[in-house]
């Protein structure tokens, strides 16, 4: 559990946690971007989950991901 404080927080994270198996975010879409970017940054392999936490969760919606944080862990 890494939480964020200060804008670039979740893409440094990511970065640095780069080489786990699954990374959630826990968020947005903004959230979700800076998590995407810190691993497009890195050598890592880990894959991505998404927790929506957000207000709009956009990308959530779009990529049928459930709003329901037990669903989608279960997803993940």
């Amino acid at each position: 559990l890494c939480p964020t404080r200060a804008p670039g927080d979740a893409e440094a994270l990511a970065g640095q946690h780069a080489g786990a198996d699954l990374i959630l975010a826990v968020g947005g879409d903004g959230s979700l971007r800076d998590v995407a970017a810190g691993l497009a940054g890195s050598r890592g392999t880990a894959a991505l989950g998404l927790i929506p936490a957000g207000t709009g969760n956009d990308f959530a919606r779009a990529a049928s991901i459930p709003l329901r944080t037990a669903d989608a862990l279960a997803v993940a």
